[in-house]
């Protein structure tokens, strides 16, 4: 087995050998997504070259290859990346053909003749370069005859179709341009050598076992790859190092937490490279830069997971936090710690943030609210409170206001939700790190004086004991009373019956009083979790009862509500997306992110008119479909049409948008376009105000 960097022009012009994706391949598979990066990527190559002394290559995967040799013309087996080569191919045969109809131009003599001799057409045999798998390899032909014979429904088709639709805008003067950025291809080419590697093995290696390139690695090439040497060495021995030093191998987690603080929204885990990629160019961001800022909180990061930054008093509160491991607090906590660090608030209004912030998530545990929101929250939180910040409210003050007045799904809930959450919790049944830290919260309250109870019980020095066993005795049945079996099966497991022990072998299910004066007992305990149980003679519902409204306001105690004497203004400004049942009614809109870039629009028409814009700009062919009245797009068709009318305004060369509807409907044909696109409507967000009275 060989591994070599070569080009694609180089693979496709082996004019010896013909490349075929074997029977056993699965289908192609690329969506217009895969393909609109492509090009992209290609487009942005050709400026990147426009603006280099010396030509600037883009790294474009691997390729693990089988040669076969097949009496004058050898063959190449495809074992994997038939993706990206039928990608290429496909708009390689795009490019010849729209220069053919007169639609793309070209100033080159004889460029088609190039691209197809060279990389469509054996020489040899006169026939087909590339043989796709066997079910998409008719669908493939028919590119290179008349569009009659089109085969609509494959994706082959769909997918030149989509490059067809992007080169009729493409914005240079001369083909060559898109050809000489596809030369510029590169790729790792593994060649395997018949009948001594394992094709399957190897395979199954690069796509099961790691060794494809995680987001963080594909995010370094991006950063590094187009650079000259000693510049990639510069960069990556100054951030770089620092930034995988400081995120101890959650690189890739850190990034997605970067980009969540940045963009406001959460990019999905396998998307973050594309997302970063998207930042950086829509913001115009030159490299340099923005490792620096990477690295920045890179550090904030390694403080954050640490609990070491110049705060003693917030470095207590983070301890605390850091034992629930909850990755979705990060964006906010870096947020806030940069804001801290830039000297925007102080060490107690931070540390008293941090708790804020622990309250919220611990009741929200306890009364089992949903955190499928809480991504979006955490997102947006600390540009909603900056945005109400002023001379008159500081940051701490707003926070504690803007996060206990959520009516939606992300609510802080209240003292009476908090205490009926002992009534009902079954706290011994809690994941793990939630029973850690409610025991190491219960016995330390917060003190000076520290055990460490999370240490402990990890390693089983400490266990959890249930005073009123699991398994009831005839004594305890007897201690209990007649309505002993619905006693046990409603406290059982509830925080009341449940303390520490560093002996719960000892214990079992021995009586009570047994329990308190047998050798290290509840007697003898050094638990402050077993002060009250000290006291008792017996165990009972009374005493369960007694201690359960002692823990109700040790809990109120330990995790406030927090107060705020912040006055609503006269304009609030709110942020949502089309997906968190905000009714917008009543708002006006003062701008909108889409995708990472913000845009300031003053009326709800300019937002709807924009965003359709904006998913033209993405793939033109699905608008197109709109326009004509496609059978799979009935929802949306009428609002679309080929020629201005009255209400129907401009969105591009034969594309006209209904704008004569109120804002529900239009924001429903956002969603439902978002939806045709494959774009998560978290990637937009509107902001809007009110004005109250």
């Amino acid at each position: 087995m060989q591994g070599n960097k070569e080009t694609i022009a180089h693979f496709l012009n082996n004019s010896n050998e013909q490349i075929i994706v074997p029977v056993y391949q699965r289908n192609y598979s690329w969506k217009q997504s895969n393909c609109g990066q492509l090009y992209d990527d290609l487009m942005q190559n050709i400026e990147s070259n426009k603006e280099s002394t010396q030509a600037l290559t883009h790294f474009f995967g691997s390729v693990v290859e089988e040669e076969w040799p097949n009496g004058h013309n050898g063959q190449i087996m495809i074992i994997d990346g038939q993706q990206r080569i039928t990608s290429i191919s496909i708009l390689l045969i795009a490019i010849c053909n729209m220069i053919d109809d007169g639609k793309l131009k070209s100033n080159t003599p004889g460029l088609v003749n190039h691209i197809k001799e060279n990389y469509l057409i054996d020489w040899y045999t006169k026939d087909k370069k590339l043989y796709p798998s066997e079910e998409d390899r008719k669908a493939y032909f028919a590119l290179f005859d008349s569009s009659e014979d089109f085969i609509e429904d494959s994706q082959i088709t769909k997918n030149y179709r989509y490059f067809c639709s992007r080169l009729a805008n493409y914005p240079y003067n001369d083909a060559q341009e898109i050809c000489a950025a596809i030369d510029r291809l590169e790729f790792i080419d593994i060649h395997l050598q018949a009948g001594i590697d394992n094709p399957q093995r190897i395979f199954e290696s690069l796509n099961s076992t790691g060794l494809d390139l995680t987001e963080a690695d594909k995010v370094c090439n991006f950063v590094l790859m187009d650079l000259d040497p000693e510049t990639q060495k510069k960069l990556f021995n100054t951030y770089w190092r620092k930034i995988e030093r400081k995120t101890e191998g959650k690189l890739s987690e850190f990034l997605r937490n970067y980009l969540t603080l940045k963009l406001h929204r959460s990019p999905k885990r396998n998307d973050v490279y594309e997302e970063f990629k998207r930042y950086k160019r829509s913001n115009h961001i030159e490299i340099e830069d923005l490792l620096q800022d990477i690295t920045k909180y890179a550090n904030y990061y390694y403080e954050l997971n640490h609990a070491q930054t110049s705060s003693d008093a917030a470095n207590k509160v983070l301890k605390r936090i850091n034992i629930l491991q909850m990755d979705l607090l990060k964006p906010y906590l870096l947020a806030l710690l940069a804001y801290y660090s830039d000297a925007k608030i102080n060490s107690d209004d931070f540390a008293a943030a941090l708790c804020t912030i622990e309250s919220f998530i611990f009741r929200r545990s306890m009364t089992e609210a949903p955190t499928n929101s809480l991504n979006k929250f955490f997102a947006t939180l600390h540009n909603d409170v900056l945005r109400r910040v002023n001379d008159q409210y500081g940051y701490l003050t707003v926070l504690n206001y803007v996060i206990t007045h959520r009516n939606d799904s992300s609510y802080f809930p209240h003292d009476q939700e908090f205490k009926d959450s002992l009534d009902t919790r079954n706290v011994y049944h809690m994941n793990s790190k939630n029973k850690e830290y409610l025991f190491d919260s219960l016995e330390n309250q917060h003190s000076e004086e520290h055990v460490n109870v999370v240490e402990n019980m990890k390693n089983k020095t400490y266990s959890i004991e249930h005073i009123m066993p699991q398994t009831l005795s005839d004594d305890w049945k007897k201690d209990l009373g007649p309505d002993y079996q619905n006693i046990h099966e409603y406290w059982v497991h509830k925080i009341a019956n449940l303390t520490l022990t560093a002996y719960n072998s000892k214990y079992s299910n021995r009586t009570f009083i047994n329990k308190k004066t047998i050798e290290n007992g509840f007697n003898n305990s050094g638990f402050r979790m077993n002060d009250f149980v000290r006291q008792c003679e017996q165990w009972t519902e009374t005493e369960l009862k007694e201690r359960n409204e002692l823990l109700k306001q040790e809990f109120l105690r330990l995790w406030p509500f927090p107060q705020s004497d912040y006055q609503l203004q006269s304009v609030t400004t709110t942020q949502h997306t089309l997906d968190d049942g905000f009714d917008f009614t009543g708002y006006k809109v003062l701008s909108f992110t889409f995708q990472g870039t913000n845009y300031k629009v003053k009326t709800w028409k300019s937002l709807f008119l924009e965003v359709v814009r904006l998913c033209y700009e993405i793939n033109p062919s699905i608008i197109y479909d709109l326009v004509n009245a496609t059978k799979t797009n009935k929802g949306l068709y009428s609002n679309f049409s080929d020629h201005q009318g009255l209400y129907f305004d401009h969105v591009a060369d034969g594309v006209y948008l209904l704008t004569n509807n109120n804002t529900w409907n239009k924001l429903n044909i956002i969603k439902k376009l978002l939806t045709l696109y494959d774009i998560d409507s978290s990637e937009l967000t509107i902001e809007c105000s009110k004005n109250t009275k």
